[in-house]
């Protein structure tokens, strides 16, 4: 876990603590079940998406910068496999932010349907005759 966590470099951080901030907001949207703590844990899901884009981005111009500037690894015969290590270790910052935000989202649909799916909105105005 710590090399993957490594390999994603420093966004990882931000994306982690993020994601913590999303599932903290999930299972408060979980318990309350309110139009305000909905809009939080949309929020925080937004950032957490766009810190694990960020860290993608970060990480493959990393390797595209990288390995041109070592000549024995651009004239290497492994190239490919130099280049393809390089983009799995760039997609960790994805694959954490996804998992939280999965973790954050399913605990949310939990407490939302553990008490019959109450509608965060106001309440429906009646229609027909009075």
């Amino acid at each position: 876990m710590i090399e993957f966590f490594q390999a994603g470099g420093f966004s990882m951080w931000f994306i982690l603590a993020l994601g913590l901030v999303t599932c903290v907001s999930g299972v408060l949207y979980a318990k309350a079940r309110t139009r305000p703590a909905l809009v939080r844990l949309a929020l925080f899901s937004v950032a957490t998406f766009f810190a694990a884009v960020a860290g993608l981005a970060s990480d493959l111009a990393t390797v595209f910068m990288k390995v041109p500037a070592h000549p024995e690894w651009s004239k290497s015969p492994d190239l490919h496999l130099i280049v393809m290590t390089g983009i799995g270790e760039s997609l960790t910052p994805v694959v954490l932010g996804s998992a939280l935000l999965m973790i954050a989202w399913t605990i949310a649909a939990a407490g939302h349907f553990e008490f019959g799916g109450r509608s965060t909105g106001p309440e429906p105005v009646p229609t027909g005759n009075r």
